[in-house]
């Protein structure tokens, strides 16, 4: 891995969480999640596996630790993991 890749990788799960912080609920709590958002569009960039891999552990720990459902941390985690999974068979050219 190039720490070119890392550190624009850092910047998305930075920037995903900062939105996810920051985005006030639009109906009865529910925010739209950015997070998630950032995950695919870093999955696009960088569509190795190891990259995807540490992409998605970063994004749903940061997520986890930032969500307002309580007890969410492991949720969040495995939601990010599964999303993972599901996009990397919906777009087979990655």
């Amino acid at each position: 891995m190039k720490t070119k890749d890392l550190v624009f990788m850092a910047l998305l799960v930075g920037l995903g969480a900062i939105l996810h912080l920051t985005v006030p609920g639009i109906y009865l709590g529910m925010k739209p999640d950015f997070s998630l958002i950032m995950l695919f569009i870093g999955i696009l960039l960088f569509p190795e596996k190891k990259h995807v891999l540490l992409l998605s552990l970063a994004t749903g720990i940061i997520s986890g630790m930032t969500t307002s459902f309580p007890n969410g941390l492991f949720p969040e985690f495995h939601r990010k993991a599964d999303h993972r999974i599901y996009f990397l068979r919906v777009v087979p050219s990655v």
